[in-house]
């Protein structure tokens, strides 16, 4: 007989969606100007905001779907890859003072290092 599923993993991609729609609808009555002078020296709290999405995208997506998930089978040149894409793109945000381009990144960067540790544990990471 199949477990059943806890109401948090039957509803987790509302629960995923429902802030992504929240902050489209929000950002469009936000003057443009009131997100520029959010931006303005918080680069720092844009990259831990992305650190803590990246944590709670894999909680909620991946753990869920570990077994079914194929990328915990690909190579470890994969995830150097997008360690390497995902620096760059933290770099590129921080040399444009762009704090959502540092967010996106860091989020990145923080699925990619969670996948590595639940793939590989922590003691078999060839670092």
């Amino acid at each position: 007989m199949a477990e059943e599923e806890s109401f948090f993993q039957q509803f987790s991609t509302v629960f995923l969606l429902l802030p992504i729609a929240l902050l489209i609808f929000t950002f469009q009555y936000i003057p443009e100007d009131s997100i520029l002078e959010l931006q303005e020296g918080n680069f720092v709290t844009f990259l831990f905001a992305g650190i803590f999405l990246g944590l709670g995208y894999f909680m909620l997506s991946e753990l869920k779907n570990a077994d079914d998930n194929r990328s915990y089978t690909a190579n470890i040149l994969t995830d150097v890859i997008a360690f390497i894409g995902a620096g760059w793109i933290i770099l590129r945000g921080y040399a444009l003072d762009e704090g959502i381009i540092g967010f996106i990144g860091s989020a990145i960067f923080t699925i990619h290092l969670m996948q590595l540790i639940y793939k590989r544990g922590i003691p078999n990471i060839p670092f």
